[in-house]
């Protein structure tokens, strides 16, 4: 959003909605650190499996997860020698999440 943080630094926005995407039920993902924002994740579910590839099913989504969480709510992960850092909601933080579901398909396990 241009005009609304100093030096026009995206890494530390607030405002807007970071998106995640995962085949991870119950929508646990890392992001690149942990800031107070609003986080979205869309749990998918894609047949990467049948052949031939003409005959399998669409991806679907299986969750949706709207929140806004803290920095209280992330927990750090060590960053390797070559990696990059990540933070990732603690189990609270994913709790909170989860509270704030906008889709569940409710046929998947």
């Amino acid at each position: 959003m241009k005009g609304v943080e100093p030096n026009e630094s995206g890494h530390t926005r607030t405002e807007g909605v970071e998106i995640k995407t995962t085949r991870k039920a119950g929508g646990a993902v890392d992001t690149h650190g942990a800031r107070n924002q609003w986080l979205a994740v869309f749990v998918y579910n894609i047949d990467n499996e049948t052949q031939p590839a003409r005959e399998r099913k669409a991806m679907t989504f299986t969750e949706i997860y709207l929140g806004q969480v803290t920095i209280e709510d992330f927990r750090r992960n060590p960053r390797g020698e070559l990696g990059t850092r990540t933070a990732t909601l603690h189990r609270e933080g994913i709790l909170k999440l989860r509270q704030n579901w906008i889709y569940k398909d409710l046929a998947t396990p």
